[in-house]
């Protein structure tokens, strides 16, 4: 009995929950793929989203409905590297979605 109760102590010191904290980024770190405006066209009910390269050049012009969507298609062509960066625009986009199915003005890095 008394291996039994040492064999259960390991085992649950091997696997204690480890308590995280959240934290806010702290600086910028450029994403190698470029950078992205969002807003959003509320006379056609679109969500526009732009891909741009450092020398300031559209690259690409993305529009959709929902921000899981155009999530899945930045992911999908590769216009995001950074797990950061990706956090940050399906944060952006949920909030250009919420603008633009309330009718509210959306400002990226804005509260809406």
């Amino acid at each position: 009995m008394v291996q039994i109760e040492r064999l259960r102590e390991r085992i649950e010191e091997k696997f204690k929950e480890k308590v995280l904290y959240g934290r806010r980024k702290e600086g910028f770190i450029p994403d190698p793929e470029g950078f992205l405006v969002v807003h959003i066209d509320h006379k056609v009910g679109k969500i526009i989203v732009e891909h741009y390269n450092y020398q300031r050049q559209i690259k690409y012009k993305i529009t959709g409905d929902d921000a899981e969507s155009l999530c899945h298609t930045l992911i999908e062509n590769n216009l995001v590297s950074r797990l950061d960066h990706a956090a940050y625009m399906g944060r952006e986009l949920q909030k250009a979605e919420m603008a633009l199915k309330k009718g509210l003005r959306y400002k990226q890095d804005s509260h809406i």
